[in-house]
């Protein structure tokens, strides 16, 4: 990135005092993006629509191919907050914006279009261990189609 942009690896310090504050801010920036996606989606009428809604955008999101190369990055991230205190909270802050969805599965299950019988705590859990599942798979295989897994995504939805 320092290459295109011109700038020697060296100066991208001038801005930011660390990797992890590069870090940060690359996450910050991608939660803020997951974030809107999430809160446009959740203005429909219908919490069962909204949700399918996110998870159409956020699947379209994940073909672009700069994306993708973003996409890497966090996968870094991931790893590294398992063994970095520093590092974690990047991640959680991330899959915290789950809570979100399992309130729209909460009032989806309330106005009936949500099956009563399922948890939405597991159920925001399993939609976000398979886009995390399909993250990891992409990277290694680029082209693999995310329309085929959001297909399959509806198959799980309750």
């Amino acid at each position: 990135m320092c290459k295109r942009a011109g700038l020697s690896p060296g100066s991208v310090y001038c801005w930011y005092p660390s990797k992890e504050s590069i870090v940060d801010a690359v996450a910050e920036e991608r939660h803020r993006h997951e974030r809107e996606h999430l809160e446009t989606a959740l203005r429909a009428a219908d919490p069962r629509t909204a949700l399918t809604g996110f998870l159409d955008v956020y699947f379209t999101w994940l073909a672009d191919p700069r994306e993708q190369r973003r996409r890497r990055v966090g996968i870094l991230v991931w790893a590294e907050s398992l063994v970095s205190e520093r590092m974690r909270p990047a991640v959680r802050a991330g899959i915290d914006q789950r809570g979100l969805a399992a309130d729209a599965v909460r009032a989806g299950q309330a106005a009936g279009t949500i099956a009563a019988g399922v948890d939405p705590d597991t159920v925001t859990r399993l939609i976000l261990a398979v886009i995390q599942g399909f993250i990891l798979q992409q990277s290694r295989d680029p082209d693999l189609d995310p329309a085929t897994y959001r297909r399959a995504l509806d198959s799980l939805t309750p």
